[in-house]
Parts: C-alpha cells; sequence; structure tokens
C-alpha cells in the first residue's frame, strides 16, 4: 500500500516481493534480437531483468524510469553496463545471440 492508503499495482507488488535471485527474463520466449527503439514484452522482460541485477548506475536510472517495454536509450545503456560487467563481448547494448545464450545458460537461481 502507498502511505495515502491506495493500493500498489500487483505487477508492482510482484516485482518489490521476488527474491533477487530469480530469474525475470524468459529467454525461451524471447527469440529476437532487441536494440533500439524496439517495443514490446520481450523489451519489458529484458528491462525488469537489468533493473533487477542492478550492474551499476546505468540500471538505477532505468529503473528510475521503470520497465515501459520501450527499449530507448536507457535500456541500451544499462543493458551494455551489464554486458560489461559479466564480460560480454561487444559490450554495446544490443540483445543479440550472445547476450541470449549467456542469459540461457545461467542457472535459473542464479
Amino acid at each position: 500500500y502507498y502511505k495515502d492508503g491506495t493500493r500498489l499495482h500487483p505487477r508492482i507488488v510482484a516485482l518489490l516481493t521476488q527474491k533477487t535471485d530469480e530469474k525475470i527474463i524468459n529467454t525461451q520466449t524471447t527469440t529476437r534480437d532487441l536494440f533500439l527503439t524496439m517495443k514490446g514484452d520481450d523489451v519489458q522482460s529484458l528491462q525488469e531483468f537489468l533493473i533487477a541485477k542492478k550492474a551499476g548506475p546505468l540500471s538505477k536510472e532505468l529503473a528510475r524510469i521503470g520497465a515501459t517495454g520501450y527499449f530507448g536509450s536507457y535500456t541500451k545503456n544499462a543493458l551494455a553496463e551489464y554486458q560489461k560487467t559479466v564480460g560480454i563481448q561487444p559490450s554495446i547494448g544490443y540483445f543479440g545471440i550472445i547476450t541470449r545464450t549467456y542469459i540461457e545458460a545461467l542457472p535459473s537461481e542464479y
């Protein structure tokens, strides 16, 4: 609940109460490459994943605007930051086969 007594949106509650090590992005349904100006549920899942990973200040900026489902500069920058922290090259903020394969290989409870 908010301070004024109104209820939080169920999606927000789910994000706030989930385990931080829970795999959010479903790479089984995210089969297309993701890049600037794209929209969709798969983009939103990627954003939620990046926000949960808290890789650095750019993911915090993405968290500030939230998971909108639009792949803009905040998503690109947060993705590049995550790629760099885990050693994915090139770290350019493009969600393609390299990043998808890396995330698919993570244990469910990583």
